[in-house]
């Protein structure tokens, strides 16, 4: 390619080429208007080098940040019954939303992706929960919001999931009602295995934990993630008042009664009139109730015991033999106290004194 000298100036050349380019080289003792055939080697300045690297720099991070920006690193469902998915950045910012199920589709819809695309998660879900409230999903006795959330780092799903529970609770006192939201944060194999499943982490777990109260040997998981979140909410609801009943009943049975009724007589002043049928037909909450008095007025007869005249003096001459080997030692003042703070006073003398008896010992034994 052939160039023509422009300009010199000490030690460099400037040259402009055929295709139009103007570059500097080193100058060889060119003069103005020469012409120069193949190749040369460019020489740029130091402030255009630095301004070639400031510039290079500055695309290299463009680059890196874009691609960070847009690099899903978190998951996030909600069910209610609308089922709802998010994948986030590192930022807990919304990269994108679809729907687990055509009703969690209809309400993003409604809201418009692109209210909730570019948003923090937070801000997200306080939009999804009012449009998820004005279309009646929250109205129900049995409704609520299970949240999953998964992260390559699990303390942040942990955190992310405390976070976004008190947020949907929050949006929902707004909306008059409370506590409906738990959260739970998922590793990624359990998230893989639910989305095989076609269903969320959180209604993958409802499932199996109203498998694990059911009785039925048969009991069909896909059957149940077909159902809505308020069905299956339900269903375990009705199950724990089962399982309360069951509790209920057997903390009411006769051989529990029989045992607290005989600890009653036991603690009762005239055990041998203790009437033990009246109480045996009394409800066990009265017979729970009843022992805790018993047991208040022993609390009271122990304390009594401990500050009987009798015991004081047993401790006063043992303080005393104690004071004449300890310098500063106020026994006045030490008496005058509860026995039980006496008791831990010498507790603490006992274990200050203890090493240096110890001490002494091992210096006659060296003797």
């Amino acid at each position: 390619m052939k160039s023509v000298v422009i300009e010199t100036r000490g030690r460099t050349a400037t040259l402009l080429s055929e295709d139009g380019r103007i570059f500097n080289v080193r100058n060889k003792n060119y003069n103005v208007g020469q012409e120069i055939t193949g190749g040369v080697k460019v020489k740029m300045s130091t402030r255009t080098t630095a301004a070639l690297a400031a510039v290079a720099c500055f695309v290299m991070l463009f680059v890196i940040g874009t691609a960070a920006y847009y690099t899903p690193t978190a998951y996030v469902s909600f069910d209610v019954n609308p089922s709802i998915e998010y994948r986030l950045n590192m930022f807990d910012i919304v990269l994108s939303a679809r729907g687990g199920n055509d009703d969690g589709s209809e309400i993003l819809e409604r809201i418009d992706l692109r209210r909730l695309k570019n948003k923090q998660i937070d801000e997200a879900v306080a939009i999804m929960i009012n449009e998820i409230a004005e279309a009646g999903y929250l109205e129900d006795e049995d409704a609520g919001i299970i949240i999953s959330t998964s992260a390559r780092n699990m303390k942040k799903a942990e955190r992310m999931a405390e976070r976004l529970k008190e947020r949907a609770n929050e949006v929902c006192k707004t909306r008059g009602r409370e506590r409906l939201a738990s959260a739970e944060a998922f590793g990624r194999e359990r998230v893989k295995e639910a989305r095989e499943r076609g269903v969320t982490p959180g209604r993958l777990r409802l499932v199996e934990m109203l498998k694990s109260f059911s009785d039925d040997p048969d009991f069909d998981i896909d059957e149940w993630l077909d159902k809505s979140v308020k069905e299956i909410l339900a269903e375990i609801k009705k199950h724990r008042e089962n399982i309360r009943e069951e509790v209920r009943e057997e903390l009411e049975s006769s051989e529990l009664k029989e045992k607290l009724v005989a600890m009653l007589r036991d603690f009762s002043d005239d055990p041998e009139n203790f009437d033990v049928e009246g109480w045996m037909e009394k409800p066990l909450k009265e017979i729970l109730a009843e022992l805790k008095k018993h047991r208040e007025e022993i609390r009271d007869a122990v304390k009594e015991k401990l500050d009987s005249e009798p015991l004081r003096q047993k401790l006063e001459e043992k303080l005393g033999r104690i004071s004449d080997k300890i310098e500063d030692f106020d026994l006045e003042e030490l008496l005058d106290k509860p026995v039980r703070e006496i008791l831990d006073e010498l507790k603490e003398l006992r274990e200050a004194i203890l090493p240096e008896k110890r001490n002494n010992r091992r210096s006659s034994r060296g003797n």
